[in-house]
């Protein structure tokens, strides 16, 4: 898989199946200081028991970027998901990324989501990682995610969005650990619509030092659950 990152702003969209013909795009909608539109196209070809790889790295000061990835996971489909966020800042401004993933799981397919988060680097500026992850799931699918920040992230604001329909399961383990005076927000809402529709959420924290953490968990029964 190759990717072009230019500007600040892309949208990714994969398309998950388990047809070993079908054919998607990675739609890369960039917006640069000057008017050069582009269009990135991307050939994914997943079956099960297969894993796709999303890596970003951050490298210089005072970069700021917001990237949408929108997963189609077709029906019947069984894949992981592996994501790696990280962040060397040697310079004395601030780099942030902001990444938001939407999940749309079919009925019937099991996802495994699992992302890190580092941050490295001798300078003073801060390293931001802001998550939004939003998950819509169909009946009878299953999806764990697994989302750790290792260390070195000044400042993390993390929203998390499910909602479930019948018979859905959704597995989140949280794993943080913050030192010096870095400062971590994670807050959740689960929402399950379908009757049967189910949750676990747990959180793992490390605050060290004069860190702060804020866990706000919650889970929504709007049906037989």
């Amino acid at each position: 898989i190759e990717s072009i990152i230019l500007g600040d702003n892309r949208r990714n969209t994969f398309c998950l199946v388990t047809e070993s013909e079908i054919i998607h795009f990675l739609s890369n909608r960039i917006e640069l200081t000057c008017p050069v539109p582009m269009i990135v196209e991307l050939t994914v070809r997943v079956s099960k028991k297969e894993s796709l790889h999303i890596p970003v790295l951050l490298t210089q000061t005072g970069i700021k970027e917001s990237v949408y990835n929108d997963f189609l996971i077709g029906e019947d489909c069984d894949v992981t998901i592996i994501a790696g966020c990280g962040i060397h800042n040697s310079g004395d401004k601030k780099s942030e990324h902001d990444g938001i993933h939407r999940f749309h799981i079919g009925k019937n397919a099991r996802i495994k989501y699992i992302e890190k988060h580092y941050g490295e680097g001798e300078g003073t500026g801060e390293r931001v990682l802001n998550p939004v992850t939003e998950i819509f799931m169909d009946e009878n699918s299953y999806c764990e995610m697994e989302s750790v920040q290792i260390r070195g992230v000044d400042s993390t604001k993390r929203n998390t969005v499910a909602k479930l329909e019948k018979g859905a399961r959704l597995v989140v383990l949280e794993k943080l650990m913050t030192h010096g005076k870095q400062v971590a927000h994670s807050d959740m809402v689960i929402e399950l619509n379908g009757e049967d529709a189910s949750s676990q959420i747990i959180s793992r924290s490390v605050a060290k030092d004069k860190s702060e953490q804020v866990f706000y968990p919650r889970a929504v029964g709007n049906a037989k659950c």
